[in-house]
Parts: C-alpha cells; sequence; structure tokens
C-alpha cells in the first residue's frame, strides 16, 4: 500500500465493471484514481477497444484489439459479510494480493455484481 501522506499517485482506483461473455463486449469506467474520467469500451468480437475521455475535452480513439476474451475467473477471496447497497442485499468479497486490494459486492438473489 502507498504512504497516506503522498498525492500522487492516488491510494485508491475504483473502477465499474460490465461484461457481457455472449455478446463479446467488456467495458471499464474508471470512477477513482489516476486514470479517472475514462471509459475502457472494448468489442472483442469486432477486435475493437475505445477509450473515451471526459475531461477536460471530451475525446474517442480506437484501437486494434488483438487479444480474446478472457473467461471469467474469480480468484480466491475473503467472505467480508453482508451490506445493503441501493436497496439490494449484497455480500461484500475481497481480495487482497499485498500490493492492491479489490472489493466486489454481489446481489444475494441472483450472484450479479
Amino acid at each position: 500500500m502507498l504512504p497516506e501522506d503522498i498525492a500522487y499517485p492516488p491510494r485508491e482506483k475504483v473502477v465499474r465493471v460490465m461484461y457481457d461473455m455472449g455478446r463479446g463486449k467488456a467495458m471499464f469506467v474508471i470512477e477513482k484514481g489516476i486514470d479517472e474520467g475514462k471509459t475502457f469500451y472494448r468489442d472483442f468480437k469486432e477486435e475493437n477497444e475505445y477509450l473515451i475521455k471526459n475531461s477536460p475535452k471530451q475525446t474517442c480513439q480506437r484501437s486494434w484489439l488483438g487479444t480474446p476474451m478472457p473467461p471469467i475467473e474469480l480468484p480466491k477471496m475473503i467472505d467480508i459479510g453482508e451490506t445493503e447497497i441501493s436497496g439490494q442485499e449484497c455480500t461484500h468479497w475481497v481480495r487482497d494480493e499485498g500490493t492492491e486490494r479489490v472489493h466486489m459486492w454481489f446481489a444475494k438473489e441472483d450472484g450479479t455484481p
């Protein structure tokens, strides 16, 4: 972990992940951290990746994506407990690899992230 008293790089990064294996698409929205304001959209069937920058001026860049869509592999995680998010009961899990800590919440009802 980075010391708390440094300003750069940010100690925390929040990424919203949307993954659709059937359609071959994935989207990553950087909500907090070093790439805040960027959205990465990957279309694995068309082999394109788009980088959308929302600030200060909105731009879009397209790149060739030469890798196949990776399968969903959830790592070993620690069960933290249950919590309510937006009125929905969720289970809270943490994956800790020493240098980074990833928090994940899954709906109790159907297991969706």
